[in-house]
């Protein structure tokens, strides 16, 4: 019995330095070091997949956004030039009556003018020759002003 108690003892004893060998190995220390580095760059690694996943999530939600909103654009676009069209036309519209106007109103001034040169002038019998001579020309005038506003109203 002596003899396997001993050479327990030896083998425990073998045990533990050969423990204290492999704790004090450089190749193990190296590798167990390199094993903590790659375990530390792992996580951190998993870390940024995290963030770029957040970030290319987000940036297909802004580009999901953006393509509805370029088909809103589109129509509205689309909307934009029809209306344009018409008011294109509107305002061709308008300038041609502009000028039919323009042109009547030129006849118009035109026959007034006419109208004017034939009517004969005849003393005013209303005014009294006893009046100031300003007070005569402004009946006169106020006179003018009601034949013309009655030739404006009559359409001539």
């Amino acid at each position: 019995m002596n003899k396997i108690e001993t050479e327990l003892q030896f083998l425990q004893q073998k045990s533990k330095e050969q423990d204290t060998k492999l704790t004090q190995d450089a190749r193990i220390i190296g590798l167990e070091e390199q094993l903590k580095w790659y375990q530390n760059e792992f996580q951190n690694l998993m870390k940024v997949k995290s963030q770029n996943d957040e970030q290319i999530k987000h940036l297909k939600d802004q580009c999901k956004n953006l393509v509805e909103g370029s088909e809103e654009l589109k129509v509205n676009v689309k909307a934009a030039k029809r209306q344009n069209k018409l008011l294109g036309a509107a305002f061709q519209k308008a300038q041609t009556h502009k000028t039919e106007l323009e042109e009547l109103q030129g006849e118009i001034a035109l026959q007034t003018a006419s109208i004017r040169r034939e009517t004969v002038l005849m003393p005013n019998l209303v005014f009294s020759p006893f009046l100031p001579l300003s007070q005569q020309l402004e009946q006169q005038k106020q006179l003018e002003l009601m034949s013309v506003a009655s030739l404006g109203a009559s359409g001539l």
